[in-house]
């Protein structure tokens, strides 16, 4: 038999009186060490945590928006993927420089799509003004804002659907 049993400390009284005798545990706790809150606070942080992830992914704080630039050119490749197209530009040559490979990073497929593009919209071969913020770093290539073809056709985007929608 246990030590209780012959203790002053046995429940003598009714059930419900016994029943109202006992703690009650708050309803967040899973269990009597506080592991369901502990679980709960790390779950809080990582997603605070891939928050930031985030917001420095869709950063464009690698270009320099405030001094955007244009130059001409033929396409050579163009990956149409998620998360971002992008073009490979081969830079017409000018000045005495010799031509060199840029590239240029777009918005997502779903963006450009209800924007009016298509994945022939810009081609390999394909010459083309193409206005860009420039990275910061001085690599050759930039944040791709618009692109102008021989006809006079403009290709431009918008992270926000027209107002017609």
């Amino acid at each position: 038999m246990s030590p209780k049993a012959f203790s002053s400390e046995v429940d003598t009284g009714s059930r419900e009186e016994n029943a109202s005798n006992k703690e009650v545990e708050p309803p967040f706790r899973s269990n009597r060490n506080g592991k369901g809150s502990r679980i709960a606070f790390l779950a809080a942080t990582l997603m605070l945590g891939f928050a930031g992830i985030a917001a420095a992914h869709h950063s464009n704080a690698a270009y320099d928006t405030d001094h955007p630039q244009t130059m001409q050119g033929t396409v050579k490749t163009v990956n149409w993927t998620n998360p971002h197209i992008t073009f490979v530009i081969e830079a017409d040559a000018r000045n005495g420089e010799a031509a060199a490979s840029w590239v240029f990073e777009v918005s997502s497929p779903g963006v450009l799509t209800r924007s009016g593009w298509t994945k022939r919209s810009l081609q390999p071969g394909d010459h083309a003004v193409f206005h860009y913020a420039p990275l910061r770093d001085g690599t050759p290539g930039g944040f791709l804002m618009k692109v102008t073809l021989p006809s006079g056709q403009e290709l431009r985007y918008s992270l926000t659907p027209p107002a017609d929608q």
